[in-house]
């Protein structure tokens, strides 16, 4: 749509000046383009809808003046125009990612809790790629609407249909391409992908294969653009049916009944027997039956809250859901699974001055650091307990036994608990565990991972010191984690059955228990899926069950999500959860290539074997069925690779076909792969055994000249090396998900940044004891590592104080060599506290950050009236009778360390408690966001033995007479030691006529 208007104008400008050249056309077009629009609004991003301005390279570079060529009008005539003529048109993602997850959960509540529902957001709308370099070689890369729908439907006229007589392990096998075009050449390429995960998943435990969530749970929902869709047998297939059993009891406790989660809210009973005893009343008073309520629950939440699991029939659940005593029924449902160097990086090496807060803290002696994962692989070095001393005495957990898991040997003074929870997944497979051959090929009933994940976010938390580790001689050091002598309890609650990942019934019912047993802090990498429940909304169980963790003390740590560059896509964004996105750290992975013509280009790849010496080198233009220059259409039948490199191309979004990739070549005979892409940090799908190399979009075009016009074309390939500090800068990484809040805008999230690309952890001892993993899981246990440290300084921090001496002291700018921070995407920007909240973590200015924005219950009360809640439904919450203001509260003077002003309003209050010298004065430095006034009153704050908290007034005003996005600026206070910083975001919107 875009280029027929320029052409038009065009079409103009020849009219006027038949004698210009084409090159000169362009000229008066670029030269005279608008950077801003007639009414002075700066053009958005797409990369970022709400947080970006257009870069020239997108702009190309601003809006266009039809009517202005050299000499022919200036800037002040009215016929001077701007629009945003070559803006690309953008698809909404809830069709791709949404359309079967949530509609079925949000039927199903509706029926049991009418009028206690929470606010849903909506989905967001944005584009999925944008043009590169290499356009005129690879077609079709923007984004125009036009995709192949995958649908999830069941019976004869379905796209899936499920044949009688298989086993229900086999429907869970069974993985192909099903879209509405036919496309038989990409069916047949989705075969080969398919044959390939399943060739992988039968060696899963003989030879390591890493479980990244993001990009495995990313392949097990459905999902556009070719990628396969897996098979999810329906309650009436009879396939299912005829297989599961022949008795009509298990056909009915696994089928009919449905396990419920039952939220009572505040525990009515200190006696936790009697509390049991009361949900077994509940339950008997609608089944008739204490038999029947005894069998039918699986779990009973009774430490932090009151509720339980059971499961039972849809009347049943909506009779439930009437009761008096009930806040929420809701349906079971599944979150998804979301180091050396980076600890020097940020600071807290064992070698640094006693000043040094791993020092000062003592390293998080004493401090409890609770993890919800994959479980944990105890005999890893990672996990010794050397120099430690006595198990805390307030300490309540245990180590429970199970399946190849002795607590005697497993457990010890490092690694203090251990549990796992298996009943909620169990109740929706429709089956026991150790009954089911996959679960005993993938997983094991007990607290041992068999997957990696939860070893390596624990280590990196809280890992002892482990010399001489590495991923192949990449990396190597001496590993450790955080607080390397804090104590370490694991809950597994995600297992790698059937389709992965946690379910809410185990995920509530571990965090009742991490209460209980006594954690200083609970380490979540797992959430949901975008688009989210409100915080009251008893299906975002991590929000709710969090929150009577964090009003008993506990910090809550969660991933933000792998969603990213898209915005509105962090997950875990309640005001009391501090949310971590994942950055890079100043280590990269150079590997030399070497064209045949002395050439030589850099890549980033894990590859350490020999040196390849000069081979060909190839890239299929066309084959007879596909474009081949994307790697992804790549397969067995491509034998031209054999005894060659091969370049091949992938575009965002297309990542997850880069392990196939690899395979493909491989057994076709090819000696190694460069793949051209938009760069990133994140090199974890990478093998040590084989050359593969990314390189940007740029050597990738200059390769592929160099293959279309030479006459014998050769590369050269040479093993990586380790290369750490200049000119390696901080990225905050592609996928790391980004703001704004989708709930509740006025909330920044996320709230920090921290190392998750390229995080060298503990893993299953297969090929390697260690190995490399990227993500904002990856991110969230070295924000829990540095949080044990600072409650171990300061043990009377609130979670909010601590999150505030995090978020004020973060670095904005690379924390070695002062550079912006850049935020990957399409394109790539400078970040903005939507990407990374307050900045990278700055480990040793939080240990002391002068004032803290301090929270507790009743400011959550607020948060939570000014969100429109009711008085009954907060307070079957907390722990006492809310009432919430007759005039509501504004979400705006919530007490957070941030400012975020969706609309413009024009006064905030906030509060500062002063927690640095007694005797001292602040004075307000101002960074206004672009056309936006702040005043601040008082200007100067001054404390001493009388004065400890001081509140404060923002006005806020704007030049802008039109809806703008998000501008960005900051409020600092100083005494000329510390410099308390705050990230303001504002935008200037009239929601009347925008909607």
């Amino acid at each position: 749509m875009a280029a027929p208007h320029i052409s038009g104008i065009v079409a103009l400008l020849k009219s006027l000046h038949p004698h210009w050249s084409p090159a000169a056309i362009k000229s008066a077009l670029v030269t005279t383009a608008l950077p801003i629009s007639v009414r002075g609004i700066r053009f958005e991003g797409p990369s970022s809808a709400y947080c970006s301005m257009i870069a020239p390279i997108l702009r190309m570079p601003s809006g266009i003046s039809p009517l202005q060529s050299p000499g022919s009008a200036t800037p002040g005539e009215s016929s001077y125009q701007a629009n945003p003529f070559l803006a690309l048109n953008c698809e909404s993602r809830s069709s791709q990612k949404f359309h079967s997850q949530s509609d079925q959960n949000n039927s199903d509540s509706s029926a049991y809790n009418e009028g206690k529902r929470g606010h849903m957001s909506e989905p967001t709308t944005d584009c999925e790629r944008f043009p590169s370099a290499t356009d005129q070689t690879i077609n079709s890369i923007c984004c125009n609407g036009d995709l192949n729908h995958v649908h999830l439907s069941y019976g004869s006229n379905g796209n899936i249909s499920l044949s009688p007589g298989k086993t229900p392990a086999e429907y869970w096998k069974e993985e192909s391409l099903h879209t509405t075009d036919g496309n038989s050449q990409r069916s047949q390429r989705e075969a080969a992908l398919t044959k390939f995960r399943m060739k992988r998943k039968d060696r899963c435990f003989e030879k390591k294969v890493r479980y990244e969530s993001r990009k495995k749970l990313a392949e097990q929902r459905p999902r556009v653009k070719g990628q396969f869709v897996r098979h999810v047998p329906s309650e009436s297939s009879p396939g299912v049916l005829n297989s599961c059993s022949s008795s009509v009891v298990y056909f009915y406790m696994f089928t009919i009944l449905k396990v419920h989660i039952v939220y009572m809210g505040r525990r009515q009973h200190d006696d936790v027997e009697l509390a049991t005893s009361a949900h077994h009343q509940l339950l008997t008073s609608v089944m008739g039956s204490q038999k029947a309520a005894r069998d039918s629950i699986i779990y009973s939440y009774k430490h932090g809250f009151s509720g339980f699991a059971a499961r039972l029939t849809k009347s049943q659940a909506k009779k439930i859901a009437e009761l008096p005593d009930v806040v929420h029924v809701v349906p079971n449902h599944f979150f998804k699974l979301h180091t050396r160097r980076s600890w020097d990086y940020l600071g807290l090496s064992e070698s640094s001055p006693p000043t040094n807060l791993l020092h000062e803290a003592n390293m998080g002696d004493g401090i409890i650091i609770g993890v919800l994962d994959t479980g944990i692989w105890p005999e890893s070095e990672a996990f010794n307990d050397k120099g430690l001393g006595p198990i805390p005495s307030r300490w309540k957990g245990h180590c429970q036994s199970g399946d190849k898991f002795d607590p005697a040997t497993a457990c010890n003074r490092k690694l203090i608990g251990s549990k796992y929870y298996l009943k909620g997944f169990e109740a929706a497979a429709g089956r026991p565990a150790i009954k089911d051959p996959d679960f005993l090929r993938f997983d094991i009933a007990s607290p041992r991972d068999r997957d990696g994940h939860d070893t390596h976010t624990s280590s990196t938390a809280g890992g002892s010191f482990t010399p001489n580790a590495s991923y192949h001689r990449l990396g190597y050091g001496t590993v450790k984690g955080g607080a390397p002598k804090a104590r370490i309890a694991m809950y597994k609650v995600c297992w790698n059955w059937l389709i992965g990942g946690c379910t809410f019934a185990d995920t509530m019912m571990a965090i009742d228990e991490a209460i209980h047993d006594g954690v200083d802090i609970l380490s979540i990498s797992l959430g949901l899926e975008i688009p989210l429940y409100a915080d009251i909304d008893m299906r975002n169980g991590i929000a709710f069950a969090s929150f009577h963790a964090v009003s008993k003390g506990i910090t809550v740590i969660c991933s933000g999500g792998n969603e990213g560059p898209y915005p509105q896509t962090v997950v875990n964004i309640s005001p009391w959860i501090l949310t971590v996105a994942a950055s890079s750290i100043d280590r990269s992975f150079p590997t030399l290539i070497t064209l045949g013509n002395n050439q030589t280009f850099s890549g980033q790849s894990m590859y350490t074997g020999k040196e390849t010496g000069f081979i060909g080198i190839a890239h299929q233009e066309i084959s007879e069925l596909e474009d081949t220059r994307f790697c992804n259409n790549l397969n067995t039948n491509d034998t031209w690779a054999a005894g060659k490199v091969v370049l091949c191309f992938i575009v965002k979004g297309d990542e997850l076909y880069l392990p196939f990739t690899q395979q493909v070549v491989q057994e076709v005979g090819g000696l190694g792969l460069i793949v051209a892409k938009n760069p990133t940090r994140d090199l974890n799908y990478l093998t040590f055994d084989f050359p593969c190399i990314e390189v940007n979009f740029d050597v990738g075009s200059q390769l592929l000249n160099y293959i279309r016009y030479s006459r014998k074309p050769q590369v050269k390939l040479n093993p990586t090396r380790t290369h750490v500090g200049q000119p390696v800068s901080t990225h905050l990484a592609s996928f790391s998900s980004r703001g704004p809040n989708s709930v509740a805008p006025a909330i920044l999230k996320p709230d920090i940044a921290a190392p998750g690309v390229n995080i060298l952890a503990a893993v299953l001892p297969a090929d390697t004891p260690y190995r490399f993993e990227s993500g904002t899981s990856m991110a969230a246990p070295h924000v829990s590592g540095i949080v044990a440290l600072l409650k171990s300084l300061h043990p009377h921090w609130s979670p909010a104080a601590i999150k505030s001496a995090l978020v004020t002291t973060a670095w904005v700018t690379d924390p070695h060599s002062g550079e912006p921070v850049i935020s990957e995407g399409n394109p790539n920007k400078l970040a903005d506290p939507f990407d990374f909240g307050g900045g990278l973590v700055n480990t040793n200015g939080a240990k002391d950050p002068g004032l803290v924005y301090d929270m507790g219950t009743f400011d959550y009360i607020l948060y939570l009236c000014s969100m429109g809640y009711n008085n009954s439904a907060i307070s079957m919450l907390i722990d006492q009778a809310a009432s919430c203001p007759i005039k509501r509260p504004s979400i705006l003077d919530v007490n957070l360390p941030s400012l975020t002003i969706p609309s413009l309003r024009k006064k905030v209050r906030r509060t500062v408690t002063n927690v640095g010298p007694v005797n001292s004065k602040y004075e307000a430095i101002i960074e206004p966001p672009l056309g936006i006034t702040i005043k601040v009153k008082p200007e100067t704050l001054i404390f001493n033995s009388s004065t400890k908290k001081i509140s404060f007034t923002i006005t806020i005003s704007t030049s802008h007479k039109y809806t703008t996005y998000y501008y960005f600026g900051s409020l600092t206070w100083t005494d000329g030691m510390h410099r308390v910083r705050s990230p303001t975001s504002v935008r200037n919107e009239f929601p009347e006529l925008n909607g």
